[in-house]
């Protein structure tokens, strides 16, 4: 309860329904009732003093502030106090923690057990985020990252920025069984990287490989303080070391348009095929689509550039290319954007011709 006695516009006094003269035979009983009666209400009942009647005719309820200095939220469900995880919903949320499964679905999981489990999801980051700082223990959140990669025998590296300090600038990181797959399916490499997804911000390049079957499988990442050509470089060179014969190298590498990570392939791997990933092209077209072309236009401009990127030979092309700009003569804007961004200096490495 506030112990304030504010009775202004946004309180609320909720002496009345707080106020009993029922007598509680034991502790339980009295902190049931309160249970019940606070969410009943959307309040929380604090216990300030909790011993029996003197007279010895069991337990009662003295109220001593029932003023809110604020107005009642709309529901309790969420309220700290009400939101609390009883030791075997906090052994279920350890368990599932531990399988990386994501909060909401831990929150799922709690409802099906106890359909009036009240806490979201927001409680149960904030304890997982508390499971992961016990298991993590004094260290930084680089040094159990460092630790947990050297426990399971990954193969690492990384290096220190240049200024002197101990502060670390690049990780890279393999599995020793894709060091394996790396080795037996060495042609074709994708190359992306994925942002905000850490507390660092850093970018995570993601090197996949491909196989004989057309399946694909996890070749290495690489944490790195910049996009830059520098940084790309450094876990291209590392990416190398993993061949255990450097006469077998990719011969394809396909990424989106990053010219520093482009820059860094024609470095390390000057005899590789940079080719760009169609799906990011023309995600980026439909994108610029969105803006430069008006709403009942876009599937027509769309489809006209699947046709132009999508061309089997270079005949094709051009007849498709003739097209696509004869169609839309009069939208000058998304016809300069997709040649001056695409095709007059890229589509030798993402035009199917």
């Amino acid at each position: 309860m506030a112990q304030s006695g504010d009775t202004g516009q946004n309180s609320v006094d909720t002496t009345d329904v707080v106020t009993t003269n029922d007598k509680f035979d034991t502790r339980e009983d009295v902190l049931k009732w309160a249970e019940d009666v606070g969410i009943a209400n959307k309040v929380s009942i604090i216990i300030t003093r909790a011993t029996p009647s003197i007279d010895g005719s069991g337990w009662k309820v003295q109220v001593q502030c029932g003023f809110h200095n604020h107005r009642l939220p709309d529901q309790y469900a969420c309220h700290p106090r009400n939101a609390r995880l009883t030791a075997e919903e906090n052994k279920h949320v350890e368990e599932l923690a531990k399988c990386r499964v994501a909060p909401r679905n831990i929150v799922i999981s709690l409802k099906e057990k106890n359909p009036e489990f009240v806490v979201d999801a927001n409680q149960i980051y904030r304890k997982r985020n508390k499971l992961q700082k016990e298991e993590r223990g004094p260290g930084t959140d680089t040094q159990h990252l460092l630790q947990m990669l050297d426990d399971v025998n990954f193969v690492t590296w990384n290096r220190r920025r240049d200024d002197g300090s101990n502060v670390l600038s690049d990780i890279f990181w393999a599995h020793p069984d894709s060091i394996k797959l790396f080795n037996l399916f060495p042609t074709v490499l994708t190359m992306d990287c994925t942002y905000k997804t850490n507390k660092y911000k850093l970018p995570l390049l993601e090197i996949v490989g491909t196989t004989s079957t057309n399946l694909t499988f996890i070749e290495g990442f690489a944490y790195m303080e910049y996009e830059k050509t520098d940084n790309y470089r450094w876990a291209l060179e590392k990416l190398k070391g993993l061949f255990t014969k450097q006469d077998i190298l990719p011969q394809v590498i396909v990424t989106d348009r990053e010219l520093a990570l482009m820059n860094a392939i024609e470095f390390v791997f000057p005899h590789a095929v940079n080719l760009l990933c169609t799906w990011h092209v023309n995600k980026n077209v439909s994108s610029r689509c969105s803006v430069l072309v008006p709403k009942d236009m876009r599937d027509l401009v769309k489809n006209s550039w699947n046709n132009v990127v999508f061309s089997s030979n270079e005949v094709e092309y051009g007849l498709n290319l003739n097209e696509f700009e004869q169609a839309y003569v009069n939208s000058s804007k998304i016809l300069d954007y997709v040649k001056n961004s695409w095709l007059n200096n890229y589509k030798e490495i993402f035009v199917t011709a």
